[in-house]
């Protein structure tokens, strides 16, 4: 069974890409404009308020409550389904 990924830190690099470092020492960049299609997300095109991510419980979370679990942008971020998203 694997291990329920959990994001330790979460940096900003440019536009609405995130670097993200995970518990198991593994570093990410994500794009997050595929991302932004519904209602709570849509806050999230605001740079400035997108750059406001926290970590939660392993996860990501908005001000707005928006949350991301890390087991979603894990399989987003596996070759397979990089494409998909």
């Amino acid at each position: 069974m694997r291990a329920v990924p959990k994001i330790v830190e979460a940096q900003y690099l440019r536009d609405h890409v995130l670097r993200l470092q995970f518990a198991d020492g593994s570093i990410e960049d994500f794009d997050f404009e595929s991302m932004m299609h519904g209602k709570m997300s849509s806050a999230l095109r605001d740079l400035e308020f997108f750059k406001q991510v926290r970590i939660e419980s392993g996860g990501l979370e908005w001000p707005n409550g928006y949350d991301i679990c890390p087991t979603l942008l894990r399989y987003h971020l596996e070759p397979a389904h990089a494409e998909a998203v």
